[in-house]
């Protein structure tokens, strides 16, 4: 008996004495988004978050209650949501999907060792990414 533990313990340590470092699976870029400047609110446009192309992968949330911060002018993103993005320390780009006359451009949204960003938007008048889905 004694033999077995001292073989399951030998192997435990061997094991966990060459494990590879433990990323989380959860990096979020959060934030409030102002309205447009005539007033108009971000509440219910989809922002994403991509690397060059949304075409390449992309994560993505919908600003307000019905999206993951369920707060209104607000949204978190889980940067990790989609396989296909591969996630390194670096830039990156963000933006709000056009809609009804508004949107927001692709603006660069670091990523860093810190575990999170915050990063505020702006509803825009006539700006703001086309998806083709």
């Amino acid at each position: 008996m004694r033999f077995w533990l001292a073989a399951v313990v030998l192997l435990l340590f061997i094991g966990f004495s060459h494990a590879e470092p433990v990323y989380p699976l959860f990096y979020p870029v959060y934030g409030e988004v102002a309205p447009a400047a005539d007033g108009t609110s971000p509440d219910g446009y989809r922002v994403m978050f991509y690397n060059y192309h949304p075409g390449f992968g992309y994560a993505q949330d919908i600003i307000g209650r019905k999206g993951q911060s369920r707060k209104r002018r607000n949204y978190v993103i889980n940067v990790f949501a989609d396989p296909r993005l591969e996630i390194n320390p670096g830039n990156y780009e963000i933006a709000i999907v056009s809609a009804e006359g508004y949107g927001m451009d692709g603006r660069t949204v670091p990523i860093t060792e810190d575990g999170f960003t915050k990063f505020d938007l702006m509803l825009v008048k006539n700006q703001g990414i086309i998806v083709v889905e």
